[in-house]
């Protein structure tokens, strides 16, 4: 039976995919430096550090599938990113297993007035925007060389089942409206701001990774319309059955968390995001594929009621 391997299996969107291969009757290895996560019983879980390009090799050469979902801590992008790329990049060349990389929309320009797309040039002035767009372009650089067979998806934040602290729409959003309690965001609340759904990304990155006329592509995938963060945590509010509570933190303060914090000082440099509207296209995914999008209220629900089952 084929293996399918999942790179980062215990973050917000590698979870989602390992469930979802479960799902589809797929035999399926998940890899993190633990060993553990929030996966179904029949996933073998494997502790290792894929930056050890032997050990790697290893995990991934009897496999038909790989989905790196590796999502590094944001002050470890500028150091640690690219040489995760090349070791990736030598793995898959040494096997010749196929790699779905996902990714995020951060190499695209800051000021864009026009909702992102495929062919928007990667021209971010910020660091982190500069190192994603140089680990895309090794990878396609790789793909076009003839070297590797690899397919990017990417996508704006998101939200969803076992997304916990992954996610600025995770833990801190669902477990105080559960508990009526206050919750915190960043930038404007009133701005609408692309959200997607984990379940609805896993689901559409089996389907690209599936198609071999998609490689060599970047896919942005589906999501439900914007919402402002206002309507979003409203509704998450409503649908605990408790009364909203919520706030939003600017640059300064961060500015003064991030002097104790490193991941969060990392934060201030994507407030961008939600200081203006923030909108993906998804056209040309749907229009090459069959896919249904959850609606937010369904995911929202379907969200808290994992959540639900976890602290009560």
């Amino acid at each position: 039976m084929d293996i399918h391997v999942v790179l980062g299996a215990s973050g917000g969107w590698g979870s989602a995919v390992t469930h979802e291969l479960v799902k589809q009757g797929k035999k399926v290895r998940g890899i993190n430096r633990s060993g553990r996560a929030e996966v179904p019983p029949e996933v073998e879980m494997v502790a290792a550090d894929i930056t050890d390009k032997d050990r790697l090799v290893e995990l991934i050469e009897d496999a038909a599938q790989v989905y790196h979902c590796v999502n590094l801590p944001y002050n470890k992008w500028t150091s640690d990113l690219i040489p995760l790329t090349r070791t990736v990049i030598s793995a898959a060349e040494q096997t010749g297993v196929p790699i779905l990389v996902a990714d995020n929309l951060y190499m695209y320009p800051e000021d864009a007035t026009e909702p992102l797309h495929e062919k928007m040039p990667w021209t971010s002035t910020g660091r982190k925007g500069k190192v994603r767009a140089e680990s895309s372009k090794m990878f396609l650089d790789a793909h076009n060389d003839g070297r590797i067979k690899v397919v990017i998806v990417r996508a704006p934040d998101f939200y969803g089942p076992t997304v916990g602290e992954n996610s600025f729409y995770g833990s801190r959003v669902f477990i105080p409206a559960l508990r009526g309690k206050r919750s915190q965001v960043f930038g404007s609340l009133d701005h609408p701001h692309q959200i997607a759904y984990t379940p609805d990304l896993a689901r559409a990155s089996v389907m690209v990774a599936e198609d071999i006329e998609a490689y060599g592509q970047i896919w942005h995938l589906p999501s439900a319309p914007a919402v402002t963060q206002r309507e979003f945590l409203t509704k998450v509010y409503r649908a605990a059955g408790t009364e909203p509570k919520f706030s939003t933190m600017g640059r300064t303060p961060l500015r003064i968390i991030g002097i104790f914090n490193k991941v969060i000082g990392e934060v201030v440099e994507m407030l961008y995001e939600f200081e203006k509207p923030y909108l993906v296209s998804h056209e040309k995914f749907i229009q090459s594929y069959d896919f249904r999008i959850t609606p937010l209220e369904e995911g929202i629900e379907e969200t808290l009621n994992w959540y639900r089952s976890r602290i009560f």
